[in-house]
């Protein structure tokens, strides 16, 4: 064939010449990189469909909870709303904030006794579940009452819990002012 890029008889490139007795066969060459790859791709399109669907899963038990939410909140409303419609007191929140003080008296005047280590402890349990029903509380009205105000443009007072006034001792119960 001679020197240079191209046949001398035909000036053809060399890729083009090729002996008449040769048998071209194909094989598939396998690349042990190109199948890990393939598995990793396939395993990590697989994790994908299944954090696809815990993230719809979860985002059906958020509209879910979401929802109930709304109902227990309405309920709230509707519930200190028909207290302090027959109520003398006429507000369920400073209600639990008088119950707190007064259970702060209680514990003030157990504590220390040691046949009363039992009532301090249930008293304290009390405070605690009164706190949460105020704060709950808190939290549920002054949300609707901002709503409604947003809704007609009337601004919200301030926070209940600024109005707050501090627990007063009583000395009916033992206790020196």
């Amino acid at each position: 064939m001679g020197g240079g890029d191209s046949c001398k008889v035909c000036n053809h490139g060399f890729d083009e010449h090729y002996h008449n007795k040769a048998k071209w066969v194909s094989c598939e060459e396998t690349l042990p990189e190109l199948e890990l790859m393939q598995q990793r791709l396939a395993q990590v399109s697989q994790d994908e469909a299944c954090t696809q669907m815990y993230v719809q899963h979860a985002e059906s038990e958020l509209s879910k909870l979401r929802q109930q939410s709304t109902q227990l909140s309405d309920s709230l409303v509707a519930n200190v709303t028909a207290f302090e419609s027959k109520s003398n007191g006429r507000n369920y929140r400073a209600l639990l904030a008088s119950q707190i003080r007064v259970v702060d008296v209680w514990i003030e005047a157990k504590q220390g006794l040691a046949c009363a280590v039992d009532i301090v402890k249930d008293l304290e349990n009390s405070k605690k579940n009164l706190e949460t029903a105020l704060e709950t509380v808190d939290k549920v009205v002054r949300a609707r009452v901002a709503a409604a105000s947003a809704s007609h443009g009337v601004p919200v007072p301030p926070h209940p819990a600024a109005q707050q006034r501090p627990p007063r001792c009583r000395p009916w119960l033992g206790m020196s002012q």
